[in-house]
């Protein structure tokens, strides 16, 4: 996906309030999520693929330094052209990254054993 796909997905989504909970009965989290509900973006071919949102997709993001910065992409929201979302669920760690500063994104299916609950 590129950088402007990102941020036109997560411009037009409207956020909603979710609860996830990972299969192992760690505990549940409540969080905005950025109510995108499918993502577009290409494969490595090319190809156009939606990838169906949830707890357990995640997004790396190289920076025009060549860093990469991990995401869960349900967590990432748009504020002032700055993304921010959570690399941890069980820290609940945040980080941020200009929009400016976004070289490349990558998102793909973690396989985390993270779920929807209804509240």
């Amino acid at each position: 996906m590129t950088p402007q796909q990102l941020y036109d997905q997560i411009h037009s989504a409207t956020p909603k309030e979710v609860s996830t909970e990972h299969s192992m009965q760690i505990g549940s989290r409540t969080y905005t999520a950025n109510g995108v509900k499918e993502i577009a973006c290409t494969d490595k071919h090319g190809n156009a693929v939606t990838l169906t949102n949830s707890p357990s997709i995640e997004m790396k993001i190289k920076d025009k330094k060549n860093h990469r910065h991990i995401f869960y992409f349900d967590t990432i929201n748009l504020q002032d052209s700055t993304f921010t979302g959570l690399n941890s669920r069980i820290l609940g760690t945040r980080k941020s990254i200009s929009y400016a500063d976004i070289k490349t994104v990558e998102v793909q299916n973690g396989h985390k054993a993270y779920h929807y609950v209804d509240k």
